[in-house]
């Protein structure tokens, strides 16, 4: 018996060793349809340089896990990690899985990622949906410090988002809490891609925002940030589909504000980079369309440059409880 206790005592003052010590370090994988981004994090944010890597579309998702895992391993090489975090585009499953990641190589099949990065890194580690991701890392790290509640949108590509609230992210019976780019916002007849007529991503998502433009002003356009140029310039089709954009948002938002009413709206992704062309009327159309309570709902541009991989971190350590 006293060896055992021995043994146990070694063991605890080996894992409270690890993490007490400001050394400790978090793995973070960011994986999208385009690029995997990696890197070691510190328990206070501190990071590593980031390693980037455009996303491999062999086979049926082999090829993108052999980079993730050749990605950790070379971050670990010299310093260690005592746990992983990982976010992707998608939802993960109460059994651990991941489904519905529709923009990477494996399509709609089933993900066992996180059980096959504890195997090989013999850590433990913690699978999220990316926004809910970059909502810890931006709640944890960022402008969501001290906040009660706070709601994270990405708008982007694609428009997703996460709700905080006590410090916990809300995710849903199914994990499908969040998928805000599904609200609907309009009366269109035609769907965008895979979701139902009048979704806000395809009103106001950049690549619905770029689908308009090609159609009504010029099959050439390459992105939504030419379309916001457009019409800073005078353009009149891209400022009425800007307008759309401001409408689509405000309607959203005003969905989320009724039905959860957070104290704070975080806004980030690539579209904020244009944020002088919509966000200043977009917050102005939401107080006109909620009731007097919620009119004073905060909104604020995010403020990381890396909130997946920070939110990555963020939960691994909590998953561990700082032991």
């Amino acid at each position: 018996v006293r060896d055992y206790l021995f043994l146990l005592f070694l063991y605890f003052i080996n894992v409270s060793g690890r993490c007490l010590n400001k050394m400790c370090h978090y793995l973070g994988i960011d994986v999208g349809g385009t690029n995997i981004r990696a890197a070691l994090i510190g328990r206070t944010g501190e990071m590593s340089p980031v390693l980037k890597e455009r996303t491999s579309r062999e086979g049926h998702g082999e090829g993108m896990m052999e980079q993730i895992i050749s990605m950790c391993r070379i971050l670990t090489a010299r310093t260690s990690a005592v746990a992983a975090g990982i976010c992707l585009p998608g939802v993960f499953m109460p059994d651990g899985t991941l489904a519905h990641a529709t923009n990477l190589p494996t399509g709609s099949e089933r993900l066992h990622i996180v059980e096959q990065l504890r195997d090989v890194l013999n850590i433990p580690v913690y699978g999220e949906n990316d926004a809910n991701a970059a909502a810890f890392g931006e709640y944890v790290y960022g402008v969501g410090k001290g906040v009660e509640s706070m709601y994270y949108v990405t708008i982007s590509t694609g428009i997703g988002g996460g709700f905080i609230w006590n410090g916990n992210i809300i995710r849903g019976f199914n994990g499908f809490a969040g998928e805000v780019g599904s609200v609907l916002v309009t009366e269109e007849e035609a769907s965008f891609r895979s979701l139902a007529p009048g979704s806000a991503e395809g009103c106001s998502g950049g690549d619905g925002i770029l689908e308009k433009a090609r159609k009504r002003i010029n099959c050439e356009i390459r992105d939504a940030g030419e379309v916001f140029q457009l019409a800073q310039e005078g353009d009149e089709k891209a400022a009425e589909i800007v307008a759309e954009m401001i409408t689509g948002l405000a309607k959203m938002f005003a969905d989320i504000a009724c039905v959860i009413n957070p104290q704070r709206f975080v806004l980030g992704g690539g579209c904020m980079r244009s944020e002088d062309c919509f966000f200043g009327r977009m917050t102005e159309l939401y107080r006109k369309l909620v009731p007097g309570s919620l009119k004073n709902t905060e909104f604020v541009q995010a403020s990381l440059r890396e909130p997946g991989l920070l939110g990555c971190a963020a939960i691994a350590g909590k998953g561990e409880k700082y032991v």
